[in-house]
């Protein structure tokens, strides 16, 4: 017996007609979406019908304005906790927001201590998170998914902690200024080792882990990569990236490749060996910092500029980038986190905003 195969309907130039493009369009989103679940029958659904509307088309692709949190004018950092639970940390009043239907929503969990700073959010599993402040260099650490905090104080003498990463088993990174340290935890975040500075550097603005315990972090005054195959235990300075002197955001994309985005020529510059080497990519449109990069799967980047408050996008691991253009009129584009299912967020100075991304 013959089998039948079931196709929308063509229209007159052999393309997809409105209706079946409809059709396949939700189809494929259904699809994707179970892929990204990873269930096996929306794989094999998403492998036979992946060519029809891919996954490349949607994801990170149109945004929507949440508008401003509370009076915040700069959403510095966001992160995913898992069960669709995220967190964002603010500017002027060093306020959390939290979330729990994937980011469509935020609730205002209040000033940090006297903070102005919520600098960085890292999510370290089990519940744990891990957030860092300015002007006084505090970390915060919750145990309930993000609902409560503990003040764990200052670290060192540091002013700001400007990035936290979490690499597995425990281990976590923070990097500070104004001494360009960098603070090792392996107890969860409860406890922090003072592993000094890089250096001569007085920044480490960015920390991404690439997996077998392989970190990168990116520093300032002088544009540098550090580089640490131990889970941040020790570091090997790879030196000035171009004549930048910021690195202000790092990503890991998977099958070795990092991308690094800079200050004053806004460029993003990538490595397909696992940090070990970088190429220059050159700046993005006119933008002077990239200042936030995020991995969205299957091959799809994003990343945050200043000082036109835009989004960049890839769609090939970081080698080609899209200038998707500047969110409301918004200046910076200081973070951007993946919360799964398809949906991504942003938040954004002058006018403390978040904008979501669900395809």
């Amino acid at each position: 017996m013959a089998t039948r195969k079931i196709v929308p309907r063509a229209d007159n130039e052999g393309g997809l007609g409105t209706a079946a493009k409809r059709w396949a369009t939700a189809f494929i989103k259904t699809a994707t979406i179970n892929i990204l679940r990873g269930d096996t029958v929306g794989f094999e659904i998403g492998r036979a019908y992946g060519a029809l509307i891919g996954i490349q088309e949607f994801l990170g692709k149109k945004w929507t304005d949440l508008g401003q949190q509370a009076a915040e004018t700069q959403i510095r950092s966001i992160a995913y906790l898992g069960n669709g639970i995220a967190i964002a940390g603010s500017y002027p009043n060093g306020k959390i927001f939290r979330s729990t239907d994937y980011g469509a929503t935020w609730a205002d969990l209040g000033q940090r201590a006297a903070e102005t700073y919520i600098y960085s959010i890292a999510y370290l599993g089990n519940g744990i998170a891990i957030a860092g402040s300015g002007p006084s260099g505090k970390i915060f650490r919750s145990t309930d998914y993000g609902a409560t905090w503990a003040d764990l104080g200052q670290r060192a003498a540091e002013t700001y902690i400007f990035s936290i990463a979490y690499l597995g088993n425990g281990i976590a990174i923070a990097g500070s200024g104004l001494l360009g340290k960098i603070f090792r935890s392996t107890d969860y975040g409860a406890t922090w080792a003072d592993l000094g500075q890089r250096a001569a550097e007085t920044y480490i603005f960015s920390i991404a882990y690439l997996g077998n315990g392989i970190v990168l972090a990116g520093s300032g005054l002088l544009g540098k990569i550090f580089r640490s195959t131990d889970y941040g235990a020790t570091w090997t300075d790879l030196g000035q990236q171009a004549a930048e002197t910021y690195i202000f955001s790092i990503a890991y994309l998977g099958n070795g490749i990092a991308i690094a985005g800079s200050y004053p020529s806004g460029k993003i510059f990538r490595s397909t060996d696992y940090g070990a080497t970088w190429t220059d990519l050159g700046q993005q449109a006119a933008e002077t910092h990239i200042s936030s990069m995020a991995y969205l799967g299957n091959g799809i980047a994003i990343a945050g500029s200043i000082p036109l408050g835009k989004i960049f996008r890839s769609t090939d691991y970081g080698a080609t980038w899209t200038d998707l253009g500047q969110r409301a009129a918004e200046t910076q584009i200081f973070s951007i986190a993946y919360l799964g299912n398809g949906i991504a967020i942003a938040g954004s100075h002058p006018s403390g905003k978040i904008f979501r991304s669900n395809w």
